[in-house]
């Protein structure tokens, strides 16, 4: 009840929108993660839900945040992995939160490794052709894409000239012309 009513608490704090509400739903998450602790020990899987609580409140803040998001959510993943599989539910939404962290803090391998590790489980899940798997198929051909992965084995199977290979470059300008962030495109030996 405590655990709840401090989510709670904080989930209104966060509605308001304030620096000042933001903090103070923070403090609310962190007061309920502490309170679960006591209740539930290390494993509770209710202490995972306001492990995963908190990492979506640092995951809307500034990426200065970023790092406090990722550790909390691979605490709630620990403990959703072992207390109620790599296929359920919470486990696979709290995978595609992390996906999301990596892909904002420019760490799309580690963001690829992760997804392709869940897909195997999303297709347990939710079927071979649902919209969760699709989904991860698309983020992981845009990253690719992104990374340059795609034009290099686009290069390798119509050659430089190819119409395709034209098109994923002008592609890639795009991208990295309205991404802001100056995405790398990595360098392959061939």
């Amino acid at each position: 009840m405590l655990v709840t009513l401090n989510v709670e608490l904080a989930q209104a704090e966060f509605t308001i929108g304030t620096e000042f509400s933001k903090d103070a739903g923070l403090d609310q998450l962190h007061k309920a993660h502490k309170i679960a602790l006591k209740l539930y020990g290390n494993e509770g899987v209710r202490v995972a839900d306001v492990a995963h609580q908190l990492g979506l409140a640092y995951t809307n803040m500034d990426n200065s945040k970023s790092q406090y998001a990722e550790d909390w959510y691979l605490a709630a993943l620990a403990i959703y992995e072992k207390a109620l599989g790599k296929s359920a539910v919470q486990t696979i939404l709290l995978q595609d939160e992390l996906v999301k962290v990596y892909i904002k803090t420019g760490r799309h391998e580690e963001a690829l490794e992760t997804l392709r590790q869940t897909l195997l489980d999303k297709m347990e899940r939710y079927g071979d052709y649902s919209e969760s798997v699709a989904d991860a198929y698309k983020l992981i051909g845009s990253i690719l894409l992104t990374l340059g992965k795609c034009l290099y084995v686009e290069k390798l199977v119509f050659g430089d000239g190819q119409k395709k290979v034209l098109a994923t470059q002008k592609t890639l300008q795009l991208i990295k012309r309205n991404s802001g962030s100056g995405v790398k495109q990595e360098k392959f030996k061939s």
